[in-house]
C-alpha cells in the first residue's frame, strides 16, 4: 500500500480539487463581506471556510479529519516559515520547497530531491510569465518519467500542484485582493504567485511524505494519501495568499 499506487488520474484530481477549494473559500469570503473584519478574524474565517469545503468533499469522518489535520499543520508551517523569512530576509535558501526537502531528506532519494529542487526553480518567476512556468513544469514531467514508479509519485504530485497553483493565482489574485481588502491595489507585481505556488508544492510534498510515514507504521491503519496531500496543499496555499494580501495592505 504505497503512495506509488496513486494513478495519474488521482494526481490530476489533487490539482483540480486544490483550485476548487480556492474558489469555494473565495466565494465564502465574498458572502460574508470579509474586508470589514480585522486581520485575525480574516484568518479565522479563511480556516473555517477551508474546513467547510472538506466537510462537503470528504463526508467520511476519517478522511475529513485527515484533510483538516494536514491543512492545519501546513497552515502553521507556512506562518512560521513567513516569520522566519522576515527575520532572515527573503532569499532562495528560504524557499518552503527547499525547506521541506531538507526536513525530509532521509525519505527522499537524491533523484527526487533534484527534481523537487527544479520545481522550486520553475516557480522562481524572475521576469517570466505563466506560460514559461507551465512549459518548465511540462519539461519536468518528462524528466520525472525517468524515475522509478515508486520515486515518481511525490514528484508528479509536486508538479501537478505547482501547475494548478500557478494558473489559479496568476488569474485570480486581483479578485482575492478586492474581497479581502475591499479595494484593488494599483501597484503591479506586489503579489508573488510563484511564492504561493512554492507554499502549495511544499504543503503537498509534506502531506505526501507524512502520509507515507504514517502508513509504514504497522497497526496504525492506512490513511488517505489524497486527503493528506489536498489538505496540506490547500492549507498552505490559502495561508500564504492571505498573508501576502494582508501584508500588502499594511505597507
Amino acid at each position: 500500500d504505497d503512495i506509488m499506487t496513486l494513478s495519474l488520474q488521482d494526481i490530476q484530481k489533487i490539482g483540480i480539487t486544490h483550485n476548487n477549494a480556492m474558489d469555494y473559500v473565495f466565494q465564502r469570503m465574498n458572502d460574508i463581506n470579509i474586508s470589514k473584519l480585522d486581520k485575525d478574524q480574516k484568518y479565522l474565517n479563511v480556516s473555517k471556510f477551508v474546513d467547510e469545503y472538506f466537510d462537503i468533499i470528504y463526508p467520511d469522518k476519517k478522511n475529513n479529519e485527515i484533510a483538516k489535520l494536514y491543512a492545519r499543520q501546513e497552515t502553521e508551517n507556512i506562518r512560521k516559515f513567513n516569520k522566519y523569512s522576515e527575520s532572515k530576509g527573503i532569499n532562495n535558501q528560504n524557499s518552503p520547497i527547499l525547506q521541506v526537502i531538507r526536513e525530509h531528506d532521509k525519505q527522499l532519494t537524491i533523484r527526487q530531491q533534484n527534481l523537487l529542487t527544479k520545481c522550486d526553480l520553475a516557480l522562481s518567476l524572475d521576469t517570466c510569465g505563466l506560460n514559461e512556468v507551465l512549459t518548465r513544469f511540462e519539461n519536468l514531467k518528462e524528466e520525472a518519467m525517468n524515475l522509478t514508479a515508486k520515486e515518481r509519485c511525490v514528484v508528479l504530485v509536486a508538479i501537478e500542484v505547482g501547475m494548478q497553483s500557478a494558473q489559479y493565482w496568476s488569474n485570480n489574485i486581483t479578485e482575492w485582493d478586492q474581497v479581502l481588502n475591499g479595494k484593488v491595489s494599483n501597484s503591479k507585481g506586489w503579489f508573488d504567485w510563484g511564492g504561493v505556488g512554492k507554499s502549495d508544492v511544499a504543503g503537498a510534498i509534506g502531506g505526501a511524505i507524512g502520509a507515507v510515514a504514517i502508513n509504514l507504521i504497522p497497526g496504525v491503519g492506512q490513511i488517505g494519501y489524497l486527503e493528506a496531500i489536498v489538505g496540506a496543499g490547500v492549507g498552505a496555499s490559502t495561508t500564504d495568499a492571505v498573508i501576502q494580501v494582508l501584508d500588502h495592505l499594511l505597507k
